[in-house]
């Protein structure tokens, strides 16, 4: 009975007594609604669509013509890189004569910088300008014919007569 008693004089006093927990000052400002986040603009881009850039049949616009003094007139013939990372390769100049070029070699004002499989990297005043390698189809196969020997010459020499 004595904790009953102490429970309900303890809960007159909080009655009673005033509360420390101030409430916030009223204000005049209307309280704000949160807004729906807006939708991102996403642009179309028909043209893009239409013509991707990785497109394994999209070639560069053949109107555009390398600019003066360039490399367009030299052909790479053929590119060999050794196991011990040396590399070579032949080239075409555009009076005709073939050059070979070793990386760090000059080739008409042309600096050869890099090689790889398929292209060779030439540098002139800071511009770099990439050729690659020139790709011929090849002919077609010689079928192939048994040899003759003097037996079958003698067989068919006899079926003749």
């Amino acid at each position: 009975m004595l904790a009953t008693a102490l429970l309900l004089a303890a809960a007159g006093l909080q009655l009673a007594l005033p509360s420390e927990t101030a409430l916030p000052v009223a204000s005049d400002l209307a309280p704000r609604r949160a807004r729906e986040p807006a939708l991102p603009i996403v642009p179309s881009y028909p043209e893009i669509l239409r013509n991707p850039i990785f497109a394994p049949d999209h070639k560069p616009d053949a109107s555009v013509e390398p600019p003066a003094g360039g490399m367009g007139d030299f052909t790479v013939l053929g590119i060999a890189t050794a196991t011990d990372g040396t590399a070579t390769a032949l080239v075409k100049g555009p009076d005709g004569t073939i050059v070979r070029v070793r990386p760090g070699e000059d080739m008409g004002g042309w600096k050869l910088v890099a090689v790889e499989l398929s292209s060779l990297t030439f540098e002139h005043n800071g511009e770099r300008h990439i050729l690659p390698l020139e790709k011929k189809p090849l002919p077609p196969a010689l079928p192939l014919t048994p040899p003759t020997t003097a037996a079958t010459q003698d067989q068919n020499s006899e079926s003749d007569q």
